[in-house]
């Protein structure tokens, strides 16, 4: 099986591990990143239907989202965890400034599928938005409630765990594969919004979750150019 290095917030991930190397791989972190270490319920297809309906019904009435993120990456072959924070910006349709705050300055800005990096007043393409554009699909269709399982593409699991609901998405594609091994979407069930999405890795996993969320506010149209 060919393996390609991706780069992405300055950390090498490889690529392309089967099911069970990811579900090893959760396993192995799940005492290391806060949030991980829970047990999830599979829930029965009605429950589950129940569940994703509430998610787009609160979703659809979003039409912009101010909130800070954290972000936690655990690489196999570090031993410290690697935490950056953050803001993230939405506005409805498919809108997202994606900007790290700590330990470096620099953001992602989503406009209408056009995804661009800005670092020190340039703007730049790169492998990394590339990454960032595939990644910031599954990120909107979590705000958003649109499409948030796209079963052409994924395979999907679902579970309950105290006020958590999981979405567990492995792709289908060898395309997608390569950039990814599962998604996990946290949503929690009092809300039924967004709580935490984890990106799972050959090398690693990475844990954002969402704080102090602002739903609603004014927005200026120069946070997404």
């Amino acid at each position: 099986m060919k393996e390609i290095l991706i780069v992405f917030d300055k950390n090498i991930f490889l690529m392309n591990f089967s099911k069970v190397s990811i579900i090893l791989m959760v396993v192995a972190f799940c005492n290391v990143i806060p949030g991980m270490a829970q047990n999830f319920t599979q829930v029965s297809d009605v429950h589950r239907d129940a569940y994703l309906k509430k998610i787009q019904n609160t979703s659809g009435n979003i039409q912009t989202l101010e909130c800070d993120f954290q972000q936690s990456q655990k690489i196999m072959a570090l031993s410290s965890i690697v935490k950056s924070e953050g803001k993230m910006y939405y506005k409805k349709q498919d809108c997202l400034r994606w900007e790290y705050l700590k330990p470096d300055n620099y953001c992602f800005i989503v406009n209408h599928g056009k995804v661009v990096m800005k670092r020190d007043g340039k703007t730049s393409q790169n492998s990394e938005v590339k990454l960032f554009g595939k990644i910031s699909k599954i990120i909107l269709s979590g705000i958003s409630g649109n499409n948030i399982v796209d079963t052409k593409n994924f395979t999907a699991t679902y579970g309950i765990s105290g006020e958590l609901f999981r979405i567990t998405l492995i792709p289908r594609n060898s395309g997608m594969r390569k950039v990814m091994n599962a998604i996990i979407m946290d949503f929690n069930m009092e809300r039924n919004f967004i709580h935490a999405i984890e990106m799972v890795q050959s090398r690693g996993i990475t844990r954002i979750e969402f704080k102090d969320k602002k739903i609603n506010t004014p927005l200026t149209e120069n946070k997404f150019n």
